[in-house]
């Protein structure tokens, strides 16, 4: 990463949480505490040594889950995912929640690339976005 890349990422400190979407309609049991849930919001954490920002939530049971960028390797771009993970990513049953396919410099600008884990495989959902906690 350069300077300023580094840079940018590390002023990205904006609130995300799951605005409303078609996920919770047709799929109500998958993850209710992430969508459309007003409480959920994931705060800024701190920065990694690559230099991505990362986010936590902490749930009512005081577990915590993170948004954070996972890259794993040369040839490959790097991906957001929501997990139980701080910096690394798990494909298990409870572990791991959603990912976005895009890989940009803060989660707010990654769109609606988003898939939710589904017994097992990833399913697209065009609905999933991120939304700035302050923008209510």
């Amino acid at each position: 990463l350069s300077q300023g890349t580094f840079t940018s990422m590390t002023n990205c400190h904006l609130l995300p949480r799951l605005p409303a979407g078609e996920v919770l309609h047709q799929h109500p049991e998958h993850f209710p505490w992430l969508f459309n849930n007003p409480n959920t919001r994931f705060f800024y954490s701190k920065t990694d040594s690559r230099g991505w920002p990362i986010y936590q939530y902490i749930s009512g049971q005081n577990i915590v889950y993170y948004i954070h960028f996972y890259d794993e390797g040369l040839f490959y771009d790097g991906f957001y995912v929501i997990n139980d993970l701080e910096t690394e990513y798990v494909e298990e049953e409870g572990r791991v929640f959603i990912y976005n396919s895009d890989s940009d410099d803060c989660p707010d600008d990654t769109g609606r690339n988003w898939y939710f884990w589904d017994n097992g495989d990833w399913e697209w959902d065009e609905s999933i976005n991120l939304q700035d906690c302050n923008m209510e």
